[in-house]
């Protein structure tokens, strides 16, 4: 998904994003977008990194206790939560998404999927697991979508063709653990390689040395900054 870009292509991370935020977060230029998707009561996917509004709102209830309409009424950073369906419709070819399943299962997959699916996102998005075995299972079901699945993973030497032939199209590291013997292995097999998550400018810039294709950063200038020590 990555391949036709300069790299490293820079993700920016978002736990939240709401309606207010999701215009300047377009308003960056950025090119790819790291979110979580959890359901409602109902269903929906919507971006939020929490199982449940308490460290955010003054809401303690989970995610999926409430309705949309319910979430729609409750002031998030004085504004309301967006939907995966809202977010992929708002980028509008402009950004990359890299959704990952905020619970690694095969119901939570479908929505989101359906979603992407139903606003024509599905070749510019990712979906990440940490389970290689529900990734085996969405490329069984919904393998002639040509979706895309990484996997998240803390091992730094996987058995890459195992992966591969699991339906695994990219892995997403924490960069501590990224060896270049992984990344090359990776690449061999038409694999991006991720790392997750670089705030630093100066790791930033020894990530990118390792030659990964994506580095998720929450800091949207940290490529400017990097450049800046060199």
């Amino acid at each position: 998904m990555l391949r036709d870009l300069e790299k490293p292509v820079l993700i920016v991370f978002k736990d939240v994003i709401t309606r207010k935020s999701l215009n300047e977060l377009l308003s960056l230029g950025l090119k790819a977008i790291y979110v979580v998707a959890r359901l409602t009561k109902d269903k929906i996917p919507i971006v939020l990194a929490y199982e449940d509004l308490s460290s955010i709102s003054d809401v303690k209830k989970p995610i999926n206790e409430l309705s949309i309409n319910e979430l729609r009424k409750i002031k998030i950073q004085g504004s309301e939560l967006v939907s995966i369906e809202e977010l992929s419709r708002s980028v509008k070819d402009k950004a990359l998404l890299f959704i990952r399943l905020g619970v690694n299962d095969l119901d939570h997959a479908r929505y989101v999927i359906d979603v992407l699916n139903k606003t024509n996102y599905l070749g510019k998005s990712a979906i990440i697991s940490h389970e290689v075995s529900l990734i085996k299972r969405i490329k069984e079901m919904w393998g002639s979508l040509s979706i895309n699945c990484m996997l998240y993973l803390t091992n730094p030497y996987p058995n890459i063709p195992m992966l591969r032939r699991a339906g695994v199209d990219g892995l997403v590291m924490p960069y501590s653990l990224l060896r270049s013997r992984t990344i090359k292995e990776a690449h061999a097999r038409g694999m991006d390689v991720v790392a997750w998550l670089v705030n630093d400018p100066a790791t930033f810039i020894k990530v990118s040395s390792l030659g990964v294709d994506g580095i998720v950063t929450e800091k949207p200038e940290i490529a400017r900054e990097a450049e800046g020590l060199v």
